[in-house]
């Protein structure tokens, strides 16, 4: 992009005329207000559209002593967020013809278990490849897990972290990412953290995304926080991440200006290289099994949802005291950005408010944007336009069951993390290790709730069955199956 053009827009905050700017004030209340609610002190806004930028804004403070206000050029930790980048380098070496997206790892990575190298790149980059999420080590309920370097865990692991076959169903695993990553520094000869620097940080121009937390902190990262359980103090100082234990992928710090560049080039150079496989990595493969309504769907490290009539990609994410939020909608050349210091802390009200503003100037609607005609049904495969970019397969939603019984009953199983059904009086209840199963409520898409004595809910589960008729149940993003007689 254009510096001259850059630095006009940093200078001049807005560049996209009217309703924004007119909302300014009700956006830094917003923010503000959020602030005060969250364990972030302070927090960065920042949005594009097409190469320019049109937003740049810092707000709050540096820390909970509120005596340094926060400025735009603060590096806030990307943690999960950097699974967009991971996503958009698979893509552009798929690109390039490197690597298929569709083709089992073990063809580049021999030295994987058996199964676990059935698995495609696809599957890894969506969390379909069947793997758990427990800790490598100790696998066993009670026992605090070992910290390894992810090429131990990559040394180590074995066809027991599957939890079933790979394209089968999508469930969260630490695991996916990792052999992900793995397989492409394999396939390039290269460590992860420099093919990221090669293909995806440099020809961005990204000059302050870095993957080392102790030069983030001397470039004056924000404290991070997370809530606290004494009364006292609601909010305490986050642990800094450990470099030596996260994948290079999940080490990424980052600054507002410079996740804007990697928009701009996004969306204002949709040609380059890097421009498509963000493109494509962003295009939605695999539904939320644990949506029942079956409008969130997944990309390669990116989210999927409607925005109005259009389609919004996400990448949210964070972790130790930081959050990030990322949201693009391609088809208007649109992407907001917030950065807070605050776990969990995403303020998707306020990046929602800029993208209304800036969708209804472009789109030539009223104020009134949420109530703009809902998105047609999301897609169950990526737009024909997009196919020649690299096939991905799609992986099937499951279906529900409708009818739980007592013929459900059982563990459920997602490594070392166990779901237990029973069946009491003809139906099924849910063993909580309370003194009395907890009763077990069906409802409607194979949501089940387990109620405590007084009927509080006590918890939310959904039952499914893959393609080839075997239940999982699904709690939050993770997949537990039913475990065969003997099991």
């Amino acid at each position: 992009m254009d510096p001259f053009r850059w630095s006009l827009a940093v200078t001049s905050l807005f560049v996209l005329a009217g309703p924004l700017l007119a909302q300014e004030q009700e956006l830094g209340e917003r923010v503000r207000d959020q602030l005060v609610r969250q364990p972030a002190s302070g927090a960065v806004v920042a949005a594009v559209h097409s190469d320019s930028l049109v937003l740049l804004e810092a707000f709050g403070h540096i820390d909970q002593t509120r005596t340094r206000e926060m400025s735009v050029d603060r590096p806030f930790y990307l943690g999960t967020t950097g699974d967009a980048l991971l996503g958009a380098l698979a893509a552009r070496m798929a690109l390039e013809g490197v690597v298929e997206l569709d083709a089992p790892v073990s063809r580049w990575a021999p030295e994987l278990p058996t199964r676990v190298g059935q698995a495609t790149l696809a599957q890894l980059l969506t969390h379909t490849a069947g793997m758990d999420d427990s800790p490598l080590l100790s696998r066993r309920p009670g026992e605090a897990p070992e910290d390894l370097p992810p090429e131990r865990e990559v040394e180590l692991l074995s066809d027991h972290v599957l939890v079933t076959d790979p394209g089968m169903i999508r469930s969260d695993s630490r695991y996916s990412l990792l052999v992900a990553g793995h397989v492409l520094a394999s396939v390039a000869g290269r460590p992860l953290s420099r093919l990221l620097e090669e293909e995806v940080i440099g020809p961005a121009g990204l000059a302050e995304t870095i993957f080392d937390t102790q030069s983030a902190i001397q470039q004056g990262a924000p404290p991070g926080f997370v809530w606290s359980r004494s009364p006292d103090a609601p909010f305490e100082p986050a642990s800094l991440p450990r470099d030596d234990v996260l994948a290079a992928h999940l080490r990424g710090w980052s600054t507002g200006p410079d996740l804007a560049r990697l928009l701009t080039h996004w969306l204002g150079s949709p040609e380059t290289p890097l421009a498509r496989a963000l493109e494509r990595s962003s295009l939605p493969v695999v539904a939320d099994p644990t949506d029942p309504d079956g409008t969130l769907r997944f990309g390669l490290g990116w989210q999927t949802r409607e925005f109005g009539p259009w389609r919004e990609a996400r990448a949210v994410g964070g972790g130790a005291g930081y959050s990030v939020a990322i949201r693009v909608v391609p088809e208007l050349r649109l992407g907001v950005i917030v950065l807070t210091n605050g776990g969990g802390t995403h303020m998707m009200a306020a990046s929602s408010h800029v993208l209304e503003k800036l969708a209804g100037e472009l789109a030539g609607e009223t104020a009134d944007f949420p109530d703009a005609p809902a998105h047609p049904e999301a897609p169950a495969e990526p737009p024909a336009e997009a196919r020649d970019l690299v096939p991905v397969p799609v992986v099937p939603s499951p279906e529900p069951v409708l009818t739980p019984g007592p013929e459900h009953a059982g563990r459920y199983r997602n490594g070392s993390e166990v779901l237990v059904l029973v069946e009491a009086d003809g139906a099924l209840a849910a063993d909580m290790n309370t003194p009395e199963p907890l009763e077990i409520r069906v409802h409607d898409h194979g949501v089940l709730t387990g109620h405590i004595a007084d009927g509080r809910e006590g918890l939310r589960v959904r039952m499914v069955r893959d393609r080839e008729g075997r239940v999982y149940l699904l709690l939050r993003e993770k997949a537990f199956l039913l475990e065969e007689e003997g099991g």
